[in-house]
């Protein structure tokens, strides 16, 4: 039997071969939502049905819904990788401070007084 079928409430194709072998492959439910982002504001939960003639997912309905976006959190590497660079900003401005405190340099670069600002 080469096709799809419905068992315990899953789309299944089912493909055999001329060896005797055959394959059984979970395709997924009878019907499925997804949420997709149409914009900054707007997403849409879009709900497809299986067509078992196309053997594909077709969309049945949208439902277009406000749900601004919130930017996620930095992963950790990213996160490692702004302090790291954060970090070196500060051991170069303590080795500017210094260098200033040893050679009485009345002025100090735009980037330390940068620093000392913030």
């Amino acid at each position: 039997m080469d096709g799809f079928f419905i068992e315990n409430g899953l789309v299944k194709r089912k493909q055999d071969y001329e060896d005797g072998s055959s394959i059984l492959e979970v395709i997924g439910g009878v019907t499925k939502t997804e949420t997709i982002r149409i914009g900054v504001e707007t997403v849409a939960d879009v709900t497809y049905q299986f067509d078992f003639d196309a053997g594909q997912y077709i969309e049945q309905s949208r439902v277009e819904r406000l749900e601004p976006f919130v930017p996620s959190e930095p992963s950790h590497e990213d996160r490692i990788v702004q302090l790291e660079a954060e970090n070196l900003e500060l051991k170069l401005a303590i080795a500017e401070l210094a260098e200033a405190q040893q050679t009485d340099k009345p002025t100090l670069s735009s980037h330390l007084r940068s620093w000392l600002k913030s």
